[in-house]
């Protein structure tokens, strides 16, 4: 199941790390607290994500605007209620242990990226899991809901 979405997500070759992103889900794990929470949710507002997305070009013809001919499909990961949740990953190493299809490219994304795709579709999405192979991290769309995000 995919969802396609239209919007310019950056494709890039810079290097993603995300290490503070990392060492605040590493203190929360070790120990939940809210200086933990808050310092967990400060850096997943300002990470970069690369996210595994098929590029659909919807318009061929459009070749003087390519934000408005171009659409992503989002692949999904689902549990035993299945709900579904797209994959983000925090760095090249996490991101890894995707399985590696033909059709998909990496894309970058934020929280605030992510939030609008899963709050503003009409959609079955329930959010977007951190590092599933890893930290899985599970935001959900309720978390999304309750997270202000900045100016």
């Amino acid at each position: 199941m995919k969802i396609q979405t239209k919007g310019v997500f950056k494709m890039t070759n810079e290097p993603i790390t995300n290490q503070e992103l990392i060492n605040a889900i590493m203190a929360m794990n070790a120990e939940v607290n809210n200086t933990n929470e808050t310092s967990f949710i400060k850096e997943l507002l300002f990470a970069k994500f690369l996210t595994p997305v098929e590029v659909i070009t919807v318009d061929a013809t459009n070749i003087t605007n390519p934000a408005n001919n171009t659409a992503f499909a989002f692949p999904f990961l689902g549990n035993k209620n299945n709900e579904k949740f797209i994959a983000v990953f925090t760095d090249p190493f996490a991101l890894s242990k995707w399985q590696n299809q033909p059709n998909h490219q990496v894309a970058v994304l934020t929280y605030k990226n992510l939030a609008e795709v899963i709050t503003q579709h009409n959609s079955d999405i329930k959010g977007f899991v951190i590092n599933p192979f890893d930290h899985n991290v599970i935001i959900t769309d309720d978390i999304i809901k309750n997270i202000q995000i900045p100016g």
